[in-house]
């Protein structure tokens, strides 16, 4: 790519700002509107907050020009797990953000103003997450890991859950393991120097390690969680209210993004170097599942496992989570 993604973003709200100036100085005709509600020829600005995995589809909207398409100037900001993001949304700093199912639950649960958009990435039935341990390790099975310490992002927001399931199924007391909270870029060094017995990495992080050498002993999220989004698009109540239709057309962009995303495998390969700084030859060639759709029934299994591991009180519905036009299935 001869500019990059970053850069790209940049432009666009440049080109928002110069666009209007242009505007200002012209005679206008009559006036037209595109699909945000916009007059014809102006762009709706909208910032969105990107977690550090399933971000691609967002940098191909914007590369393959489907928020433009869409009468939108997208401005994408780097982000880091679901509830930090969605904290940054409420407070303002974006109008929408990549988040997560347990994340979302959990807030709402509190009456956070916060409703699901759409979904980005689907925990499938082939792993894309597991429990990562030493090659040389004794530990062989998730019952070992009791009285143990593992690496989870953000312990206590539904990340561990699947890790629960599974320590709950072999037959030890979930409590019993210690849960190490390292971000997921971390996880490898704190294995490596010993800082902890286990790791529950994702996405890239997830492949590289396991190409590092280290051994899976459990694939939980595959095994308990199919169909359950792993990541989703979530924005404030009170905002999509005020701006569905600008929401309706990110919808619309995302999907089609999803659909080259999925098409394009090495595309998608190709903004993950550019994003990572990593050479494009040590990407990961098990892309993870991305769809616009919430599955319905997983999504609502997993209520009810938050519920029973004691990380939320009176959750929720579903319908009551997502967002009125959420596409969903």
């Amino acid at each position: 790519m001869t500019v990059s993604l970053r850069r790209r973003a940049t432009q666009v709200v440049a080109a928002l700002g110069a666009a209007a100036l242009l505007a200002a100085c012209t005679p206008s005709a009559e006036p037209s509107t595109d699909p945000t509600g916009a007059p014809a020829g102006e762009l709706t600005p909208l910032r969105i907050i990107v977690a550090p995995i399933q971000y691609e589809p967002a940098y191909l909207a914007l590369q393959e020009g489907y928020f433009e398409e869409a009468g939108l100037a997208v401005e994408i900001l780097p982000g880091a797990d679901g509830a930090a993001n969605a904290a940054r949304v409420l407070g303002g700093d974006a109008d929408m953000t990549v988040s997560s199912w347990t994340a979302m639950v959990s807030s709402t649960a509190t009456g956070v103003d916060l409703k699901v958009v759409m979904g980005n990435g689907v925990i499938g039935d082939q792993s894309t997450s597991g429990v990562l341990v030493q090659a040389d390790s004794d530990i062989k099975t998730v019952a070992d890991l009791e009285g143990l310490t593992v690496a989870i992002q953000s312990p206590g927001t539904g990340t561990d859950i699947p890790l629960l399931v599974a320590a709950d199924e072999a037959g030890i007391d979930p409590a019993s393991i210690s849960l190490a909270n390292i971000p997921y870029s971390g996880m490898q060094t704190a294995l490596e120097e010993g800082q902890v017995d286990a790791a529950f990495p994702s996405s890239q992080f997830y492949f590289q390690m396991l190409d590092a050498g280290f051994r899976e002993i459990a694939s939980p999220s595959s095994k308990y969680m199919a169909g359950q989004p792993a990541t989703l698009w979530a924005a404030g109540g009170q905002w999509l209210e005020a701006n569905a239709e600008t929401a309706a057309a990110f919808v619309a962009a995302m999907t089609r993004a999803m659909e080259f995303y999925t098409a394009n495998p090495d595309a998608a390969r190709a903004v993950a170097a550019e994003i990572t700084g990593v050479p494009i030859g040590e990407v990961p060639t098990n892309l993870p599942i991305m769809e616009p759709e919430i599955q319905v029934g997983p999504s609502g299994d997993m209520i009810g496992y938050l519920e029973r591991f004691g990380v939320v009180e009176n959750p929720l519905t579903l319908d009551e989570i997502l967002w009125v036009d959420a596409p969903r299935r």
